[in-house]
């Protein structure tokens, strides 16, 4: 679900499992967090996102960004700081019935380790 900012907002915007945009004749005073962030607007705050964060060039951001990709278009105004944060990974977990492997070692000069069925 996406939520739209317009035209002034003060306070934090926390909606961290939504995409948010700041319209480009919206303001918003206090940090912004989100799943996908699009700023066309002027935002004097921090914002962080899970996913990504876009500066359009009609943005104005006073502010640090932190998301695992950030997209600063040309002629966009952007005063502060960014750090690409890595995206939590997921668990992964295979279980098979049909078949067990184990590691094994084998002779090969580059150090390869195979997996071969017990």
């Amino acid at each position: 679900m996406a939520q739209r900012i317009q035209p002034l907002v003060s306070g934090p915007i926390d909606i961290p499992n939504h995409n948010i945009t700041v319209d480009d004749k919206a303001s918003v005073v206090g940090n912004i967090a989100g799943k996908a962030v699009r700023i066309m607007g002027k935002v004097k705050g921090n914002i962080s996102a899970s996913e990504r964060v876009d500066v359009s060039r009609t943005a104005q951001v006073y502010g640090d960004i932190t998301a695992a990709r950030v997209a600063i278009e040309d002629g966009a105004y952007f005063e502060g700081n960014t750090k690409l944060a890595r995206p939590k990974p997921t668990k992964q977990t295979f279980v098979s019935n049909a078949i067990s492997l184990e590691m094994q070692g084998s002779d090969d000069p580059f150090g390869v380790n195979h997996l071969v069925p017990r």
